[in-house]
């Protein structure tokens, strides 16, 4: 045999006798079983893996595509990038290992937009009447926002826009609290709770502060606006209290006075950075051994009537009916009567059936039967003539056989309680509740108190409310009456230019209307016990003649309008029967 063939035999027996190598190695297969999701804007990164061959891979896309902005490195098996775009994206990977094998694996990438939330927690506070604007802010979503108030308000005067700005100026102090959403165009909601602060120039509301009686408990609350609308520091920057009082930080004034007198004092309250002071006068008198009281009922359409416990005639529950602010204003103008006027008229039953319904401004049938302490006021909240007409009406209609009112009636105008004028209610009311104890025209023709009623120049000539004048400059023998206006008007009131800020002139001045001891001394004329004490310190702005224009820096006024009730009186004998209508 050839020595050539033999070799050549030999190798080609050894050749086949050998395995390839891919033979040996394990086989290839795709191992990633799911791709994590990715966010439109963020970047993304996810690593593919495989098992077997000689692992050294080649990766390829072999179907589908990755969402824009994503790439496959064919080396690394690594898809990286910032999605650009959201959406759900099937793709067939392929990976081919260097022994020549291949493996394939079906995958689904999915991207979203993301999470949207509201970022703005706190908003820079505004100013009253100032221009305010503040933007919200949100991440996530596609970017296209649309914003709106989910709940609460805020401040009058501001507005949130579609877009997010919030604008305007405010019109009042105070914190608004509120939620806003925000929706994106993805389909995403967020929303987020927000307050918004706005602050005002801080100023004083008290005005006038009911006196005190020796020995008896005593508290008042100081009153402002403006600052934060909401938290006030008050102290006691100048002159002092009586004995056994204090002011505390919260404004209020407590404690059980040991000494009598007229105290004169400085609080100042303290907000949002914002100071305002105030002089205020706090008398404490010797208390009488009898009080005079002044009750009240309030009264409302058609609510359904509930017993009284104190006696007073039936009528609808206050807490269903009463605007607090009212209320509020109310029990401290009561109050403040109450302080000056010392005697106790006690109580008056009245016939059952003996009053017709008409009675006492249409409230007739509440008074038959009912026994009646001092004085009962029938209270509501009700239209007269819109805004800044007549603010309120009041009168007596019942009356005693001295003429001293039992029962009266005031209505404030419900369109003007919903206005600026809230911040007069206090003196609003305690002028109404002078002519419901009878400051009026009709008594002081009545009781001969007064001249030239119907004529351009009333005056009054009661003694007492004379005297009084006299005692801060009054020069006269007689005080002059407002002679225009209204038959609600005219002649019921102190001359407006001649008296200026006081009480019972036709005329508001802000708050803090005196309660002079003039009128003090009318009530004295009418046939009133009063404490001259309790009077407001109080100077006549001229000297007998009014001026014919207001003076150089007065305040600004506020017509209270026609608000003398028109009513029939009713004079009630001991029996409570009816002795005498006098009409108006």
């Amino acid at each position: 045999m050839d020595r050539r063939v033999l070799i050549s035999v030999v190798g080609a027996l050894a050749l086949g006798g050998c395995s390839s190598p891919s033979a040996s190695l394990p086989r290839l297969a795709v191992t990633t079983g799911s791709l994590p999701g990715g966010e439109v804007g963020t970047a993304y990164s996810a690593t593919l893996r495989a098992t077997g061959g000689d692992q050294s891979y080649s990766w390829s896309l072999r179907t589908g595509a990755l969402p824009p902005g994503l790439s496959l490195d064919i080396t690394t098996g690594i898809i990286a990038g910032t999605p650009a775009v959201d959406g759900t994206f099937p793709i067939t990977v392929s990976v081919r290992s260097g022994d020549g094998q291949t493996a394939t694996r079906d995958l689904t990438l999915e991207t979203a937009w993301p999470k949207l939330t509201v970022t703005t927690v706190e908003l820079p506070p505004a100013e009253v009447g100032k221009a305010y604007v503040a933007s919200l802010d949100a991440t996530g979503g596609d970017g296209v926002y649309v914003w709106s108030l989910a709940s609460g308000e805020l401040a009058p005067g501001l507005s949130l826009g579609a877009s997010g700005v919030i604008e305007g100026a405010a019109a009042e102090a105070g914190v608004s609290s509120f939620t806003v959403t925000v929706s994106s165009g993805d389909g995403q909601t967020s929303a987020a709770a927000l307050a918004l602060a706005t602050t005002g120039p801080l100023e004083d509301l008290t005005g006038l502060i009911p006196g005190g009686s020796l020995g008896e408990f005593y508290t008042f609350s100081l009153d402002a606006s403006g600052g934060d609308g909401m938290i006030y520091d008050w102290t006691l920057v100048d002159g002092a209290l009586p004995a056994g009082t204090s002011l505390s930080p919260d404004g209020v004034i407590s404690g059980t006075p040991g000494e009598t007198g007229i105290f004169s004092f400085v609080a100042r309250a303290s907000s949002a950075g914002r100071q305002s002071s105030t002089g205020l006068t706090l008398t404490v008198s010797t208390a009488p051994s009898a009080e005079y009281n002044i009750s009240v009922h309030w009264l409302a359409g058609t609510l359904p009537a509930v017993a009284s416990p104190t006696g007073a005639p039936p009528g609808p529950s206050k807490a269903a009916l009463i605007d607090p602010r009212v209320e509020s204003a109310m029990e401290w103008a009561m109050a403040r009567w109450e302080q000056a006027i010392r005697a106790d008229l006690g109580s008056e039953t009245i016939a059952e059936g003996g009053f017709p319904a008409s009675a006492c401004n249409g409230n007739g049938s509440l008074i038959n039967g009912g026994v009646f302490n001092d004085l009962t006021l029938l209270v509501a909240v009700a239209p007269i003539d819109g805004p800044l007409g007549t603010l309120a009406q009041a009168g007596a209609c019942i009356v005693r056989d001295n003429l001293l009112p039992v029962v009266g009636v005031i209505t404030f105008d419900s369109a003007d309680v919903n206005t600026e004028l809230v911040e007069v209610l206090r003196e609003i009311a305690l002028h109404e509740i002078g002519h419901a104890l009878g400051f009026s025209s009709s008594f002081f023709q009545d009781l001969s108190l007064a001249t030239g009623i119907g004529t351009s120049t009333p005056r009054y000539i009661g003694a007492n409310g004379v005297a009084q004048y006299k005692t801060f400059g009054g020069c006269c023998n007689d005080i002059a009456l407002e002679e225009t206006g209204g038959p609600g008007s005219a002649y019921s009131h102190w001359d407006e230019f001649g008296h200026g800020m006081e009480l019972m002139t036709p005329q508001i001045e802000g708050p803090g209307n005196p309660l002079s001891v003039m009128t003090l001394g009318a009530l004295t004329d009418l046939g009133y016990t009063v404490d001259f004490a309790a009077g407001d310190p109080y100077a006549c702005p001229t000297i007998c003649t009014p001026p014919r224009e207001r003076p150089p820096g007065a305040l600004p006024t506020i017509a209270i309008g026609n608000d003398v009730l028109p009513m029939p009186r009713y004079v009630v004998g001991s029996g409570g029967s009816i002795l005498e209508i006098l009409q108006p």
